[in-house]
């Protein structure tokens, strides 16, 4: 066993580490590490662990690498390499008889290839290595579809393919990875619908789809994931009306649509029992309608709400003033009317408070965050009243058209 993890090592890795014939374990990461990985390694026929990883390693991944029978633990993360994955006719990452081997396993499955500079394809034969439990190939350039054959990799919890090249659609198949936690595929360029089959994804915990051109309406099987406590489906082309069944997400924490064309209403996302857990919702910049609905002062936990940039109508909530844990809010850019809520301005927490561009009326209230409202937070409501910070509101009628800013009795 060899480990020499953050010592400030430099130079090459010697091509004699081949004559360690009974090297298990080898952990070099977070050093200063430079050129190619010596495809010698592929001679170290009991090596169980190889972490290279956090260094500035460079050329391509040698196959020799994929022929170590024994090796179930792969990380050469965050170093400069190139080329594509290796994994043809590979012997690594197969179930293996000698449990003694076990006991220095680094992580188990970890196949870590992330934040490196490799291309091509996702070769179909990774489906092959049996015991992979994370596979992160995030940050790279990779190019080509998602095999569906990865839904054959049965312990898989974690698949990270986000931030690559990729294009085609989501195949259904990774329906079927009944172990998968992590599903991270935002920041590419798929399309196609979201598949239904991804609901049936029981123990999934965290869902990135952000950042794709996936459209077409959210699958109400996503109401399903009941251990789901993050959901991001952000900056895509996802029309529709948002499915009542996600009121169903029991866990749900962070939630995140915004930048697509859905439409319809709210009131049926801002069900109990959601509506008590969920930190952060941000639906922004679609075209959403209807009134902000009074159960949204059920979400206690609610740290930050942004509806800008839609369609909402109908008077500001005063149930919002429940929230005392709310931190940021955004209602710009919509049709609201009426007055400022007294007790939304009063909350303690509220830091960041957006009410521009709306049809709201009456006096700015003199409390909390909106003694501090700036310009811009409320520019665009031009029956608003009062100095920014706030003074006393004299109404001289729609007809006056005194500067805004410039007086103490103000029309915006």
């Amino acid at each position: 066993m060899i480990v020499l993890t953050n010592n400030r090592i430099s130079g090459l890795i010697p091509k004699e580490i081949e004559q360690l014939a009974s090297l298990s374990f080898l952990n070099l990461n977070s050093n200063f590490l430079e050129g190619n990985i010596p495809s010698e390694l592929g001679n170290c026929s009991r090596l169980s662990t190889l972490d290279l990883g956090n260094n500035k390693l460079n050329g391509s991944i040698p196959k020799e690498l994929t022929y170590l029978p024994q090796l179930q633990c792969l990380v050469l993360s965050y170093n400069n390499l190139s080329g594509s994955i290796p994994a043809k006719d590979s012997k690594f990452f197969k179930q293996i008889s000698d449990v003694l081997f076990s006991t220095y396993f680094q992580h188990h499955g970890l196949f870590d290839l992330s934040h490196n500079r490799l291309s091509g394809f996702i070769p179909e034969e990774l489906s092959s290595c049996e015991i992979i439990v994370d596979l992160l190939l995030n940050d790279s350039l990779l190019t080509g579809e998602i095999p569906s054959s990865l839904s054959q990799i049965s312990n898989l919890s974690t698949l990270d393919l986000s931030n690559n090249l990729l294009t085609g659609s989501i195949p259904g198949e990774l329906g079927d990875l009944s172990k998968l936690q992590g599903l991270y595929l935002e920041d590419n360029q798929l399309g196609g619908r979201i598949p239904e089959t991804l609901g049936g994804l029981n123990a999934l915990v965290k869902l990135n789809l952000s950042s794709n051109l996936l459209s077409g309406s959210v699958p109400q099987s996503l109401g399903k994931l009941q251990g789901l406590t993050h959901m991001d489906l952000s900056s895509n082309l996802l029309s529709g009306d948002m499915p009542e069944s996600l009121s169903e997400m029991v866990n749900l924490v962070g939630f995140y649509l915004q930048k697509n064309k859905l439409s319809g209403d709210i009131n049926g996302f801002f069900k109990e029992p959601v509506a008590w857990r969920v930190e952060i919702v941000n639906l922004s910049r679609n075209s959403l309608i209807g009134i902000l609905p009074d159960s949204l002062g059920n979400a206690s936990y609610l740290e930050k709400l942004d509806l800008h940039g839609n369609g909402f109508s109908g008077v500001i909530p005063a149930e919002l003033g429940k929230l005392s844990q709310l931190q940021y809010l955004d209602v710009s850019v919509n049709m609201l009317t009426g007055e400022i809520p007294g007790n939304v301005c009063g909350l303690s927490d509220l830091v960041y408070l957006n009410l521009a561009e709306n049809d709201l009326e009456g006096p700015i209230p003199a409390a909390g965050v909106c003694r501090n409202l700036n310009k811009s937070s409320v520019a665009g409501n031009k029956r608003l009243c009062g100095e920014i910070p706030g003074s006393r509101c004299r109404f001289l009628g729609r007809a006056s058209n005194l500067n805004a800013w410039g007086v103490a009795s103000v029309v915006l």
